[in-house]
């Protein structure tokens, strides 16, 4: 899995324009989300496909993730992991729920 850092709104603006990749919303600041970074980072490193997960960081990228949220039409959490296809949001989940074996799971319906 390919780990980019979505850093200004255009960035996003063009891959949603994607067929289907993966955002992670982190804030450094929570431990919860310190706890999902971690899970999400054992998983990509174990994935060697090229699916894109772009991790928005909401306090140094606050206006991004906000567009996110309105664009997807989802409520904002963090800890957040969204799946989005065909420019459609298939699935989400935040905080505790974000675990290695969940994330395992994600990524194998990404790939199917």
């Amino acid at each position: 899995m390919k780990l980019i850092h979505l850093l200004e709104l255009g960035q996003y603006k063009e891959i949603k324009e994607k067929e289907n990749f993966l955002i992670f919303k982190h804030s450094p600041t929570c431990p919860i989300s310190g706890w999902a970074c971690k899970q999400v980072h054992q998983v990509i490193w174990s994935d060697t496909s090229e699916t894109p997960l772009y991790q928005v960081n909401v306090i140094d990228q606050r206006d991004i993730s906000q567009y996110i949220a309105k664009d997807l039409d989802i409520t904002h959490e963090s800890p957040q992991i969204i799946w989005v296809k065909n420019k459609k949001v298939i699935h989400h989940a935040s905080h505790f729920d974000i675990t290695t074996e969940f994330l395992n799971k994600l990524i194998t319906e990404v790939h199917a």
